[in-house]
């Protein structure tokens, strides 16, 4: 594979281009999890994914986090409230820092503040502002302002949520992670396909009143 690029925040203006990127993410990290029930890349983060041609992500760095000090380093680890090193290094804790990913990915904010007085961190502010408010508080509608669009980016919220978890044990399995992106992904698709599919029908009834009125 010709060498990647890493993600360029200026470039993620498409929502197919991110949900892309969370897509081929989510199943890279799966893939790395069935190699074994201890296998874990350690070091998810934006930075550590580069970009094909063709957007689909490619992960880096993946086991490099044993070979030096987790906690003086920049890593995507830096976040997981369990991680106080590397032999804390675990599946659920790559789930974490997946679901960190998708924050960033949706919220087009980094994942930590500068300084511990600036603002809180990307999951304590989002959980800090009431749901009803998410879609324009904590989204980044820059993206799209298509309703399917908005309500799919709020389905991966709750998911990206579910897997920043405090408790390792309620966070869900990369691959059923995986699953329901597709399947959140499955679903807008076929919605857009029905809307597009009622639009058409539409337009050939007014022509076909059109052509009567003649």
């Amino acid at each position: 594979m010709p060498s990647g690029k890493r993600i360029n925040k200026a470039e993620l203006f498409s929502w197919e281009t991110r949900s892309a990127i969370a897509i081929s993410s989510a199943r890279a990290i799966a893939y790395i999890h069935s190699t074994s029930p201890t296998a874990a890349h350690g070091n998810i983060k934006s930075s550590n994914i580069l970009l094909t041609g063709d957007n689909e992500a490619r992960l880096s760095e993946h086991g490099i986090i044993t070979l030096y000090n987790i906690r003086n380093s920049d890593v995507g680890y830096l976040t997981v409230p369990e991680v106080k090193g590397v032999q804390t290094i675990s599946q659920k804790a790559d789930v974490y820092s997946f679901g960190i990913l998708l924050l960033e990915l949706l919220t087009g904010k980094p994942p930590t503040s500068i300084s511990a007085s600036e603002d809180p961190d990307l999951i304590d502010w989002i959980m800090s502002v009431p749901q009803e408010q998410w879609t324009v508080e904590v989204l980044d509608l820059t993206v799209s302002m298509n309703n399917s669009v908005v309500e799919e980016m709020l389905q991966f919220l709750q998911l990206a949520i579910h897997c920043c978890e405090q408790s390792p044990n309620l966070r869900p399995e990369m691959s059923e992670v995986a699953q329901q992106i597709e399947q959140i992904r499955g679903s807008t698709i076929m919605r857009n396909n029905w809307s597009t599919s009622d639009s058409e029908e539409q337009y050939l009834n007014e022509e076909d009143v059109f052509y009567d009125a003649i």
